[in-house]
C-alpha cells in the first residue's frame, strides 16, 4: 500500500504521516520500498512474532 493511500483516510498532512511511518520503520514493524516516486509500505511480522 502506498504512503498516499495510507494517508488518505486521515486528516493529516503527508509529512505528518511520514513521521509516524518513520517511527514504525525504526521499530522494524514496517518495510518501505521506493519505486520511482511511489513509496510502498508493508507490515513486517517478525517483531510481532517475538512478542
Amino acid at each position: 500500500m502506498s504512503v498516499s493511500e495510507l494517508a488518505e483516510p486521515f486528516k493529516m498532512s503527508l509529512p505528518a504521516v511520514m513521521k509516524h511511518l518513520d517511527v514504525l520503520a525504526d521499530a522494524g514493524l514496517i518495510a518501505r520500498n521506493k519505486t520511482g516516486r511511489t513509496v510502498a509500505c508493508q507490515l513486517t511480522a517478525a517483531p510481532m512474532e517475538q512478542a
